[in-house]
């Protein structure tokens, strides 16, 4: 029997016109006390949590997310379906979680699959990929690094992330990077431009 990395085709294309079927997003839903949340555009819409979703009160982020039909994955997986497949689409606490109880739980999000579905994973921190590898992740979607946002940021972030924008591949498995559309401390971008990136995903069966 074929793998599901052999059964869904990798590395992913990325589409830049269409209707996204799933939404995603890593983290960064809060970056600051009394900020406002607004109406998921996709009833299936998920979301991982990031590092400032902690600082400004994650259980408050969450609750309000799910207000608005955003449901933040926090250690879990769900199937979704659609035209005929399935896949597992996967979400892990950020590693900052661990400074508040919460810390990312590989075991309980991932282990125990049904491993003939390919399975996604959303983690906020491209690092996450050497403890998610050595559980057959099929791809993994991350944020965080802003892309480097400007020099010399890019050097550092390069440093501690083992991808800072864009596809790569580390321990084995697929990582995607977007940049995002923010930024972080000073309000500026220099050679890494914002994006919201939508993949499709297609199968080769």
């Amino acid at each position: 029997m074929a793998s599901a990395r052999e059964r869904f085709c990798l590395p992913f294309e990325a589409a830049t016109e269409g209707t996204p079927h799933h939404h995603g997003r890593r983290g960064h839903l809060g970056t600051r006390p009394g900020a406002r949340l607004t109406a998921a555009a996709d009833p299936d819409a998920r979301a991982a949590r990031g590092l400032h979703e902690y600082y400004v009160g994650a259980e408050n982020w969450t609750e309000a997310a799910a207000e608005l039909d955003l449901r933040v994955l926090r250690n879990e997986r769900v199937e979704i379906a659609h035209g005929g497949g399935a896949i597992d689409l996967a979400g892990v606490n950020d590693i900052t979680g661990a400074q508040y109880a919460h810390p990312p739980d590989y075991e309980r999000t991932l282990a125990g699959r049904d491993q003939s579905r390919p399975v996604v994973l959303m983690a906020h921190q491209p690092v996450a990929v050497h403890d998610a590898a050595p559980y057959g992740v099929d791809l993994q979607l991350s944020g965080h690094t802003h892309g480097g946002q400007m020099f010399p940021f890019d050097y550092l972030v390069g440093l501690q992330q083992p991808v800072v924008s864009g596809f790569g591949e580390v321990d084995g498995t697929p990582v995607y990077v977007t940049n995002g559309a923010g930024f972080w401390g000073p309000p500026v971008r220099v050679g890494a431009d914002p994006d919201i990136t939508l993949l499709t995903l297609r199968s080769t069966a």
